[in-house]
């Protein structure tokens, strides 16, 4: 099938590790893999911060020939992404080391970083979808690899995230539909279309298991078994979750689901979780519910990032709740869990408070244990952030959306 029709739609990349999008979330499932993928989020399960740096054996390997890690972004207004290298020696408002091509007057909606590759979905009708192999030696200026010309989608991305899966696929989130553009970062352009009720905030692949997880806004989670095998351009769900929960995001790691909630004006759990994710075929109670007494409604967390040392790391919104007269609600934390293969509902996280955390959205982690996040005005870097956390600190950028190749 070519890929045309005019649709909004966010652009999603599953697989090893890395993008920030709101609704991209994407997140790893390493049951899938090998030891040497990383934050990699395998399936969209985490961003692709965390991948090729992590496999590679000193031992075998010069460190010579190892290409640092390299952090992109874009700004909607601007147009072209931008990319800082070496990224994990960054310092406080460094400025881009280079500049992409300008899109040819069209502005970059969407970006996910994959197996060393930048994906980026732009508002332009002629290349609405640009693969980059491997944008860390390119100059200014330097053109995509990859270009997607036609789509089903409709060939015009107004809004995104992007996730992409091991095998290569880029998954677009637009108003009604969500779309799998086979081996697209290879170029492909075959595309199958599941249809939602609605567009979805919440996105995320389950290789092993061959399912497609969403959170339509305002609705149940829903499930898509053997996507695979599927084609046509408007396949419904295969069941529905039971609770009518207001997810926020969705991740995947060793096997288990986990889903950051919105917990509403009565409150409620922000964090479920469940396990053997790859072999559910039906409406699953959670085998873990976290639940936050904070003082805010409508608190929880807006995006989730399993990191490959086993750490779970979610941004979490204290909530709306708290009125101006008595300060407004407090800035956003970054929770951090160990074990996240094993935690339970009375795990508590570590937490990290900081100015610099009002208004963070989403979140990549590098390979080295960086992390990095876009707050609406700068990208906001914490160092190793699973170990001994650094103080907080900014690039004065305003990111609409961040991620890590390697």
């Amino acid at each position: 099938m070519r890929i045309s029709s005019y649709l909004i739609f966010s652009v999603l990349v599953l697989g090893v590790v890395a993008c920030g999008d709101d609704g991209g979330n994407g997140a790893i499932d390493s049951s899938i893999l090998p030891s040497d993928d990383a934050n990699v989020v395998i399936d969209g399960s985490v961003d692709s911060a965390v991948v090729d740096a992590a496999v590679v054996d000193s031992a075998v390997v010069d460190a010579a020939v190892v290409v640092p890690a390299a952090l992109f972004a874009f700004n909607g207004a601007g147009g072209a992404p931008v990319g800082w290298l070496d990224v994990d020696n960054l310092a406080s408002d460094r400025v881009p080391d280079l500049t992409l091509w300008d899109l040819n007057g069209g502005e970059a909606q969407s970006l996910a970083c994959h197996g060393g590759k930048l994906i980026v979905a732009t508002d332009t009708l002629t290349q609405p979808v640009l693969v980059w192999d491997d944008p860390r030696g390119v100059a200014d200026g330097a053109m995509p690899d990859i270009t997607i010309t036609d789509s089903p989608f409709g060939g015009r991305v107004t809004s995104g995230d992007t996730f992409t899966t091991s095998t290569g696929d880029i998954w677009l989130v637009d108003s009604s539909s969500i779309w799998r553009v086979v081996n697209g970062t290879g170029g492909g352009t075959t595309a199958v279309g599941f249809a939602t009720s609605d567009v979805s905030v919440a996105t995320v692949v389950d290789a092993a298991g061959d399912t497609l997880f969403a959170a339509p806004d305002g609705s149940s989670m829903v499930a898509w078994e053997n996507v695979s095998t599927m084609t046509g351009t408007a396949n419904a769900s295969t069941w529905t979750f039971s609770a009518s929960i207001r997810v926020q995001a969705l991740t995947i790691s060793a096997n288990r689901l986990f889903a950051g909630l919105n917990a509403g004006s009565g409150g409620g759990p922000v964090l479920q979780i469940w396990n053997g994710v790859s072999t559910l075929s039906g409406p699953t109670e959670p085998v873990a519910d976290v639940v936050r007494n904070d003082l805010s409604a409508f608190s929880g967390y807006r995006s989730l990032v399993v990191t490959v040392d086993d750490f779970l790391i979610g941004v979490y919104d204290p909530g709306s709740g708290i009125p101006a007269l008595f300060g407004g609600p407090p800035p956003r934390e970054l929770h951090v869990y160990a074990g996240a293969s094993t935690m339970t509902s009375g795990t508590v996280p570590s937490v990290i408070s900081h100015a610099s955390l009002a208004g963070l959205d989403n979140i990549v982690v590098s390979a080295a244990g960086t992390l990095y996040g876009n707050n609406g005005s700068q990208i906001v870097v914490v160092p190793s952030i699973t170990t001994t956390p650094g103080t907080p600190f900014t690039i004065a950028y305003s990111a609409d959306a961040v991620c890590v190749v390697q």
